[in-house]
């Protein structure tokens, strides 16, 4: 079985992914691929023909197809950040509930303060 490069590129791109996802995730990181996939969308966008070029130059038959994988890897990479963003939300919202719970049980507990007499 032969591989076209496209193919080696978009499998190596998950590979990275995969790593990123469970290892390498920074919000540095994350600002870096951001920024990339946003220059490369926006060079294709004023310069269309290249993502053509470059679509064969790899193997892949068309711009539009190049851009669709681009596009499902980026949506990839917003998922994963997106998904953090929540469970760490749901995290920092058990803990207020806890603490509040807590507080309110201590409130509503009776004092024993008062009824100890002297001997």
């Amino acid at each position: 079985m032969t591989f076209q490069l496209s193919q080696v590129l978009l499998i190596l791109t998950l590979v990275f992914f995969s790593i990123y996802v469970f290892r390498l995730r920074t919000v540095v990181l994350e600002r870096i691929i951001y920024f990339t996939l946003t220059l490369g969308g926006t060079i294709f966008i004023v310069y269309p023909e290249w993502s053509t070029r470059l679509a064969n130059h790899i193997g892949i038959g068309r711009g539009a197809d190049l851009m669709l994988y681009i596009f499902v890897i980026f949506s990839l990479f917003h998922y994963v950040n997106i998904a953090a963003r929540f469970k760490h939300l749901e995290h920092q919202m058990t803990a207020v509930v806890r603490s509040m719970a807590l507080a309110e049980a201590m409130r509503d507990m009776p004092s024993h303060e008062g009824n100890v007499e002297a001997g």
